[in-house]
């Protein structure tokens, strides 16, 4: 908020980067619809800026997939799921392999809480080929963690707690405790079956 207050001497990139950020922290405080606000204000930031196509594509990529992750997060599937797939249509054209990416594993989360298993775990193997091909360590926690609700679902429970240590793994070692935690109460329901 800080950062916020001091904002008038930033430029189109620091605002932007910075409300985009301000959404993720309130997405992680579970508090969605702060969350959308800042999500608004970085629109409207945009949308006042006269940019090339190419760069204003990349900036809508980027507000829409952080929009899709919080209405996953409110339970609000169907909007979610229209946004990532556009996510990936606009991501297809300026080859921003990293948003189609984090869209890919929103759907696959959205398909587990759906129950169309085989169609998450498709979704996951095809973004897990190009994380491990980034060598992306905070994506891989993410998709270990998505495939551990996976098995979970499944009832497959030894690869399900195969994953979740994993990915609480890679999320201790970068220090992202928030996620450790939240892998940990995964893995915890897990031992319990």
């Amino acid at each position: 908020m800080e950062a916020w207050e001091l904002r008038q001497y930033g430029d189109f990139d620091d605002l932007d980067y910075l409300t985009n950020h301000l959404a993720g922290l309130y997405l992680r405080l579970e508090k969605p619809e702060e969350a959308h606000k800042w999500l608004n204000r970085e629109q409207e930031i945009l949308n006042d800026k006269n940019l090339t196509n190419e760069k204003r594509i990349a900036h809508q990529i980027y507000i829409d997939r952080e929009r899709s992750e919080v209405l996953f997060e409110q339970g609000r599937y169907s909007q979610a799921q229209a946004l990532c797939n556009q996510v990936i249509q606009e991501s297809d054209k300026i080859k921003n392999q990293r948003q189609k990416n984090y869209s890919q594993k929103i759907l696959a989360d959205i398909a587990i809480a759906e129950g169309e298993f085989d169609k998450a775990e498709n979704l996951l193997f095809i973004g897990f080929d190009e994380v491990k091909a980034a060598k992306d360590k905070r994506r891989t926690a993410y998709y270990l963690a998505s495939f551990a609700k996976l098995e979970k679902a499944r009832s497959n429970f030894n690869k399900a707690r195969e994953y979740a240590n994993k990915a609480h793994n890679y999320f201790i070692e970068l220090g992202m405790i928030r996620d450790a935690k939240k892998v940990k109460f995964l893995l915890n329901s897990i031992i319990c079956k």
